[in-house]
């Protein structure tokens, strides 16, 4: 009598390491994903501060200017830091009796961010 094996077996390593390989690759995916995802916001973050610094810059020099010149009511815009930093600013004072408003935003890569100042004037 002959003893014949059941060969029906072959192959199935294979499957197996390839399935193995392909949940493998979907979690490394899957997680490279998220740090892409976290780097990218990191910079939209730092983006934001540097942007919102450069507005600070125009509210700061427009209330220097006006403490300076009262009756100064002139738009007008600037750089922060030099043209490597490549931040700016674009100010907007508006003038009414007796308040002054004061509108900076800031620019910095692809953030913008906006100040408003309100103070009162004394004639």
């Amino acid at each position: 009598m002959k003893n014949y094996k059941n060969n029906n077996q072959k192959g199935y390593a294979l499957y197996l390491i390839v399935m193995m390989m392909s949940v493998l690759l979907a979690a490394v995916l899957g997680l490279s994903n998220i740090i892409v995802g976290g780097v990218n916001l990191a910079i939209i973050v730092r983006d934001s501060g540097n942007a919102f610094y450069a507005a600070d810059s125009g509210v700061e020099e427009a209330l220097y200017l006006i403490a300076n010149n009262p009756d100064y009511c002139d738009d007008f815009s600037g750089q922060v830091g030099g043209p490597e930093y490549n931040a700016t600013y674009d100010v907007k004072i508006t003038c009414e009796t007796g308040k002054t408003t004061v509108i900076s935003t800031g620019s910095y890569g692809d953030a913008r961010k906006r100040i408003e100042v309100y103070f009162p004037v004394n004639d």
